[in-house]
């Protein structure tokens, strides 16, 4: 039985992410990984058997194997007994036609015998993890190592056995009476220990609740009492104070427009999407449901009927889909489930449905947003739904003009190497970028490089020029993903995207800029890519539009910065080529100093002894 379950759990490690795999390559013996990957090659050349029918192709195969494992100059080579590689060479020598996969089977025996003690040995180690991970405060401690645990197979059960404590035996005791105390000592100390430990939780649990109430209430006083202070501190201006105009905050209860009879207004629509955008973090997949409110809204606006299948299915594939790029999770069990069910094709109904259950959450955004937005301009929000798109383009072009005044305020007097960017800035950037990622850098990217050490690190950015290098590696393997990539270039590509940029062996460990969250993210992203669960080559788009918004600016900075009659022909030399070229001409400048020494005079009698160090050189005493 133990034959059946390994040969069960070998087969079945690579689609599990390849854990068995793992533990041997941390092994201090190669040879146990060689017989896994050997073994791995064998069965798939197997199971291949009935779906190759072009027999040089097989044989080629089958003559790969043998010098990858089993030749003598192979690195990996299995030490297999010498009748048995001799009887295998044989065999592939005078075979001309179909070779079957039985010809391994002494090999891949051998190898099977070689790994199941070790398999054995993990199944012991990965015992012990879990048990090291569940352990409680106060609740039995795990085994010290993973010797201890002994693990038995049978037919159909995985037995495992670890220590208990034990009672040391009675000099001149019988067994009979040993066992007898034995089990009474272990029941008594259960029964105890339950008792003890129950009664014990539940006075720490008393404990905690009235701590946590305690400071509850604490943090309630201190609420009030600073509500109290800033009421005695505010200043008091008399009548001057009460002639300024007074800011009015609309309540809630105001009945607004919906956002079904505001549609119309594209100006306001854009703030909202914009507003919605920018506030992802709060109110998460609220985006998405406006995009698929407007998607569906157009689809039942569609009068070809081929034109309205085309929109239903990009629906389904883009938001309804678990899978999806922008997924949206209906509150609805049965819309859920009828979706489900009409994935291929929804119908009109059902989308209408989508449309009404997803309107009350993005109602309420947009009646906050209405409100905000007023507060902001300073107007009353029913004038504000009720203004035309022009008056509603002067208020917004206003609002920024301010932003953008307050910010120079803000920063004059400051060196920075940013720049308001412009549309043509935008595209001027992006063109570059693509030809970057088409081949070397240009010479304006050089400059570009070099502008960024400059005022990166004066901005308080230095990690600024690493984002650029980032976005090209990144475009390149957006580039490389097409239908008839090799896949494993592919993963290895993506493999050194984020052994550079994201988990560097270097300090930082991340090495550009971007949030955690999204740092995290996109590491689980690139390690299901890597296992082959979700190959997405659009993992890093979300990172690559953050830091080419940051990229942006800088460019727009170099840009003004370059004068009319600069030369950017010439390859620029930055801080750290300057400091690698001072170092080579020292290097070769070095001058080698005098073999040849005099010996400091020995007085008459004494006895000339010397000491050499590296720190202080040669002594004389």
């Amino acid at each position: 039985p133990s034959k059946a379950r390994f040969l069960l759990a070998i087969s079945s490690d690579k689609l599990a992410g390849g854990p068995f795999r793992r533990y041997l390559t941390s092994h201090s013996d190669p040879q146990l990984l060689t017989c896994l990957m050997f073994w791995e090659d064998v069965t798939e050349y197997g199971t291949d058997e009935d779906c190759l029918s072009d027999r040089l192709l097989k044989l080629c195969h089958a003559w790969n194997i043998y010098r990858k494992y089993l030749s003598e100059d192979s690195p990996y080579k299995i030490e297999l007994p010498v009748e048995d590689r001799n009887q295998l060479l044989a065999s592939l020598e005078t075979t001309r036609d179909y070779i079957n996969s039985s010809i391994f089977e002494p090999a891949k025996i051998y190898a099977m015998e070689n790994l199941e003690s070790a398999w054995i040995r993990y199944l012991k180690e990965d015992l012990k993890s879990f048990l090291d991970c569940r352990v409680r405060f106060k609740d039995e401690s795990p085994p010290s190592t993973a010797e201890v645990i002994e693990i038995t197979l049978t037919e159909h059960d995985v037995v495992i056995k670890r220590p208990m404590p034990w009672i040391r035996r009675i000099p001149g005791s019988t067994a009979t009476e040993r066992g007898q105390r034995l089990n009474k000592a272990l029941v008594t100390a259960e029964e105890t220990e339950d008792e003890e430990t129950r009664a014990q939780r539940k006075t720490e649990a008393t404990a905690r609740r009235k701590e946590m109430e305690r400071e509850r209430k604490r943090i309630i006083k201190a609420a009030y009492a600073r509500q109290r202070e800033m009421k005695l501190k505010r200043p008091s201006l008399g009548s001057e104070y009460d002639e300024l105009p007074v800011r009015k905050y609309v309540p809630r209860t105001v009945k607004l427009p919906t956002y079904q009879n505001l549609t119309g207004n594209k100006q306001l629509m854009s703030m909202f999407r914009k507003f919605v955008a920018e506030e992802q973090n709060d109110h998460r997949d609220i985006f998405n449901k406006v995009q698929l409110h407007n998607d569906i809204e157009t689809y039942l606006n569609l009068k070809d009927p081929k034109l309205k299948r085309a929109k239903a299915t990009a629906i389904t594939k883009l938001y309804l889909d678990p899978q999806s790029k922008r997924p949206v999770q209906l509150n609805n069990e049965n819309l859920t489930s009828l979706v489900a069910d009409e994935k291929e094709q929804p119908k009109s109904e059902l989308l209408q449905e989508i449309q009404r259950s997803i309107m009350p959450e993005i109602e309420d955004v947009f009646q906050n947003f209405v409100l905000m937005k007023a507060d902001d301009l300073n107007i009353n929000p029913k004038d504000l739904v009720t203004m035309s798109q022009n008056e509603l383009s002067k208020c917004v072009e206003n609002e920024e003009a301010l932003i953008l005044a307050l910010n120079k305020r803000k920063s004059r007097g400051k060196t920075t190497g940013r720049a308001q960017a412009t549309r043509e800035d935008r595209n001027e950037f992006l063109a570059a970028l693509n030809q970057c990622a088409m081949g070397h850098l240009t010479m304006p990217m050089l400059y570009f490089y070099k502008y960024l050490l400059k005022h990166g690190e004066a901005d308080g950015m230095p990690q600024i020029d690493k984002n650029l290098f980032f976005y090209i590696e990144v475009q390149k393997f957006k580039d490389a993903s097409h239908n008839f990539a090799d896949e494993e270039t592919l993963k290895r590509k993506l493999q050194s995207i984020v052994e550079c940029f994201l988990d560097s062996a270097c300090l930082p460990t991340l090495q550009i800029d971007i949030p955690a969250e999204m740092h995290q993210k996109i590491m689980k992203a690139a390690q299901r890519y890597l296992n082959g669960k979700d190959v997405n080559p659009s993992l890093f788009d979300e990172a690559q539009l953050h830091v080419f918004r940051e990229l942006l600016f800088y460019w727009a900075g170099f840009r003004k910065s370059l004068s009319a009659n600069e030369d950017l022909k010439k390859r620029p030399v930055n801080k750290h080529e300057k400091m690698l070229q001072r170092k080579l001409e020292r290097i070769q400048n070095y001058q080698a100093p005098s073999s040849d020494f005099t010996l400091p005079s020995i007085p008459e009698g004494s006895t000339p002894f010397f000491s050499f160090s590296l720190s202080e050189g040669l002594k004389f005493k």
